[in-house]
C-alpha cells in the first residue's frame, strides 16, 4: 500500500482495510474512522414510526409499558394540515389492525371496527363466543418441560390475575410424569432453570449491532461442557442430544455463528452444528425458534443498559418455554434485577426464585 500525502489521508474511506504489505502511519484516517464508528445514523421518519408501531403492538397488552410509545407515535404525526394528519393516522391504524395480528389472533379477538363501520364480521370482532368455545382448546397441561422450567412461565403468562380464579383456570400445568420423564445425570447446575451473570463488557470491547462477546464466550463454555458430557452419556434411544443456542438479536446470532463454525469446524453451516452422533446444536433467534424445542437451551440476553425489545411478553414466553431438561439464561443479571431496568416483566424474571443464579460481584 503506497503512502498518501498527509493532507489527503483524512479523505480515505472510513472502512478501509489493509490486506497486505506495510502500512504507513495514518493518524488522520484513524481519527476519521473513530468518528465514523461513533457518529449516530441520521434518523428517518418512516423507520422511527415503524419501530414504535411494532413495539407498541408487541406490548399492547401491557399499558404501563406501551403508553409512551402511543404518545411518541402521536407526536411524530406531522402538523401541516388536519387532513394529512388524519390520513396518516388512518393508515397507521390500518397497518396495526390488518398487518400485525396473526390469523389466530384475529379469529380470537378481531382487529377492531373503524368508527364508521357498522357490520360485524369475524375479522373485526373475532368469532362469537359460542363458536370460539367449540374451536379453542387451551393448553391445560404441558408435556415438554421439567417442572423447574415451567414454573415462572406458568405464573407469569398462564395464571389469571383475578383473585377468584379457579385452579382449573391456570394453564401450562405439569403433567403427572414430567419430573420422572425429565431425569438425567447432567449435574453442572444446581437446578434445571438457572441464570448465569455476565458483566457488562469493558468500554474498549463494546461492539455495535447488539453484540456481547462476553456472553458469546460463556455460551461456548457452557456448550463445551455439555458436549463433553454428552460424549460419555449417549441417549438411550440412540438420538443425539439437542441443544438450542438462542438470542434475541441477529448481531449476537452472527457472533455466535462465527464461534460455533470454528468450534465444530463446520464453516459452511449457519444454523445447525453437530459433533457426530452425540450432540446436535441449533443456533436461532428466539423468533425463528418458535414452535421448536430442545433438551438444553442456552439463552443470551445481550442487553446490559437498556431493555430493547426483550420485554415483549410473547417473545419472552417463547424463549423461556423451549427447553425439555435444562434452561440456562446468560445475561447481565444485576441490571435486569435493578431499578434501572424499566420493565417490570424483566425485573420479575431476574428476581424470580425459580431461576437459581451464581453468586457474583458487580460494580456500578
Amino acid at each position: 500500500m503506497l503512502a498518501e500525502p498527509d493532507d489527503v489521508r483524512g479523505e480515505l474511506v472510513g472502512d478501509l482495510r489493509a490486506v497486505g504489505g506495510p502500512v504507513p502511519p495514518l493518524p488522520r484516517w484513524h481519527a476519521h474512522r473513530a468518528a465514523l464508528a461513533t457518529e449516530p445514523l441520521e434518523a428517518d421518519w418512516a423507520s422511527e414510526v415503524a419501530w414504535r408501531l411494532i413495539r407498541w403492538y408487541e406490548l399492547r397488552l401491557n399499558e404501563d409499558e406501551s403508553a409512551h410509545l402511543k404518545e411518541d407515535l402521536a407526536g411524530l404525526l406531522p402538523c401541516s394540515s388536519d387532513e394529512q394528519r388524519w390520513q396518516l393516522q388512518r393508515s397507521l391504524t390500518t397497518i396495526r389492525r390488518v398487518a400485525m395480528p396473526s390469523i389466530l389472533e384475529l379469529l380470537q379477538r378481531g382487529f377492531e371496527q373503524l368508527d364508521n363501520q357498522r357490520a360485524s364480521v369475524a375479522l373485526t370482532d373475532g368469532l362469537p363466543e359460542d363458536v370460539l368455545a367449540d374451536r379453542h382448546v387451551a393448553l391445560a397441561y404441558q408435556h415438554r418441560m421439567h417442572p423447574d422450567i415451567s414454573r415462572f412461565p406458568r405464573e407469569q403468562f398462564y395464571t389469571p390475575d383475578e383473585p377468584e380464579a379457579d385452579e382449573d383456570d391456570i394453564l401450562l400445568r405439569d403433567s403427572a410424569t414430567m419430573a420422572r420423564d425429565r431425569q438425567w445425570t447432567y449435574t453442572r447446575y444446581a437446578r434445571r432453570a438457572v441464570w448465569i451473570h455476565v458483566d457488562e463488557p469493558p468500554k474498549r470491547q463494546r461492539r455495535r449491532g447488539n453484540v456481547h462477546l462476553g456472553e458469546v464466550d460463556r455460551v461456548l463454555e457452557e456448550l463445551g461442557a455439555f458436549v463433553a458430557w454428552a460424549r460419555e452419556n449417549p441417549r438411550t434411544d440412540g438420538r443425539p442430544w439437542e441443544v438450542a443456542v438462542l438470542t434475541f438479536y441477529r448481531g449476537q446470532e452472527a457472533a455466535l455463528r462465527e464461534r460455533l463454525q470454528a468450534a465444530f469446524r463446520q464453516p459452511g453451516n449457519f444454523h445447525n452444528f453437530s459433533d457426530g452422533a452425540r450432540t446436535h446444536v441449533s443456533l436461532c433467534t428466539v423468533d425463528r425458534f418458535q414452535g421448536h424445542e430442545a433438551d438444553l437451551v442456552l439463552l443470551s440476553f445481550v442487553k446490559t443498559r437498556s431493555v430493547g425489545f426483550l420485554n415483549s411478553p410473547n417473545r419472552l414466553n417463547v424463549a423461556l418455554t423451549r427447553a425439555r431438561f435444562q434452561i440456562v439464561l446468560i445475561g447481565h443479571h444485576a441490571y435486569f434485577a435493578s431499578d434501572r431496568c424499566r420493565s417490570p416483566l424483566l425485573r420479575a424474571l431476574a428476581g424470580s426464585a425459580h431461576y437459581a443464579h451464581e453468586i457474583t460481584w458487580s460494580t456500578s
